[in-house]
Protein backbone atom coordinates (compact mmCIF):
# COMPACT_ATOMS: atom_id res chain seq x y z
CA UNK A 1 0.00 0.00 0.00
CA UNK A 2 1.36 3.21 -0.76
CA UNK A 3 2.04 5.95 1.89
CA UNK A 4 -0.05 9.05 1.11
CA UNK A 5 2.20 12.54 2.03
CA UNK A 6 -0.05 15.47 3.45
CA UNK A 7 0.87 18.65 3.35
CA UNK A 8 -0.58 20.55 6.52
CA UNK A 9 -0.76 24.12 8.05
CA UNK A 10 0.78 23.86 11.30
CA UNK A 11 -1.09 25.37 14.58
CA UNK A 12 0.02 28.90 15.26
CA UNK A 13 -0.73 31.53 18.27
CA UNK A 14 0.08 35.00 17.27
CA UNK A 15 1.19 37.51 19.54
CA UNK A 16 2.82 41.30 19.35
CA UNK A 17 2.91 44.35 21.43
CA UNK A 18 4.61 47.78 20.50
CA UNK A 19 8.32 46.26 19.88
CA UNK A 20 7.94 42.86 18.12
CA UNK A 21 6.06 40.11 17.27
CA UNK A 22 5.72 36.79 18.74
CA UNK A 23 5.15 33.52 16.97
CA UNK A 24 4.53 29.82 18.17
CA UNK A 25 3.82 27.52 15.93
CA UNK A 26 3.28 23.58 16.86
CA UNK A 27 5.11 20.87 15.08
CA UNK A 28 4.44 17.70 15.96
CA UNK A 29 7.06 14.83 15.11
CA UNK A 30 9.50 17.27 13.68
CA UNK A 31 13.28 17.40 14.61
CA UNK A 32 14.70 21.06 14.73
CA UNK A 33 17.09 19.82 11.98
CA UNK A 34 14.03 19.22 9.26
CA UNK A 35 12.67 22.90 10.16
CA UNK A 36 13.58 25.36 7.34
CA UNK A 37 12.49 29.36 8.11
CA UNK A 38 12.89 32.33 5.90
CA UNK A 39 11.98 36.07 6.34
CA UNK A 40 11.29 38.85 4.30
CA UNK A 41 10.66 42.57 5.38
CA UNK A 42 7.20 41.63 6.01
CA UNK A 43 6.53 38.59 6.53
CA UNK A 44 8.26 34.95 6.77
CA UNK A 45 7.49 31.36 5.48
CA UNK A 46 8.15 27.67 7.12
CA UNK A 47 8.54 24.69 5.63
CA UNK A 48 9.01 21.60 7.96
CA UNK A 49 8.56 17.87 8.57
CA UNK A 50 9.62 14.00 7.02
CA UNK A 51 8.51 12.15 4.44
CA UNK A 52 4.80 11.35 5.80
CA UNK A 53 4.06 14.88 6.34
CA UNK A 54 5.09 18.03 5.94
CA UNK A 55 3.62 21.80 7.07
CA UNK A 56 4.42 24.63 5.27
CA UNK A 57 3.16 27.92 5.92
CA UNK A 58 4.27 31.72 5.20
CA UNK A 59 2.76 34.48 7.41
CA UNK A 60 2.47 37.95 6.10
CA UNK A 61 2.83 41.28 8.63
CA UNK A 62 1.36 44.81 8.61
CA UNK A 63 4.93 46.03 9.96
CA UNK A 64 8.61 45.82 8.87
CA UNK A 65 11.06 43.70 10.78
CA UNK A 66 14.47 44.26 11.86
CA UNK A 67 16.40 40.84 10.45
CA UNK A 68 19.30 41.60 12.38
CA UNK A 69 17.62 40.52 15.82
CA UNK A 70 15.21 37.83 14.38
CA UNK A 71 15.42 35.37 16.75
CA UNK A 72 13.85 31.42 17.13
CA UNK A 73 13.65 28.56 18.95
CA UNK A 74 12.74 24.97 18.83
CA UNK A 75 11.51 23.31 22.47
CA UNK A 76 8.61 20.70 23.54
CA UNK A 77 7.71 20.10 19.41
CA UNK A 78 7.20 24.24 19.03
CA UNK A 79 8.79 26.61 17.25
CA UNK A 80 9.33 29.42 18.92
CA UNK A 81 9.84 33.38 16.82
CA UNK A 82 10.43 36.39 18.01
CA UNK A 83 10.41 39.04 15.00
CA UNK A 84 11.21 42.59 16.86
CA UNK A 85 9.86 45.64 14.35
CA UNK A 86 12.04 47.82 12.26
CA UNK A 87 10.30 50.36 14.05
CA UNK A 88 8.45 50.68 16.78
CA UNK A 89 4.38 51.04 16.65
CA UNK A 90 3.82 54.56 18.39
CA UNK A 91 1.00 55.53 17.67
CA UNK A 92 0.34 59.23 17.53
CA UNK A 93 -3.40 60.43 18.71
CA UNK A 94 -5.69 62.35 16.21
CA UNK A 95 -7.82 64.98 17.82
CA UNK A 96 -10.94 65.38 15.42
CA UNK A 97 -12.27 69.55 15.38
Amino acid sequence: MEQTRSRISPVSLIYHDAEKYLFEIELPGVEKEEIELEAVKNGFCLKAGKEEIKYASCYSLAHEIDFERIRAKFEDERLIIELPFLYPINPKRIEIE
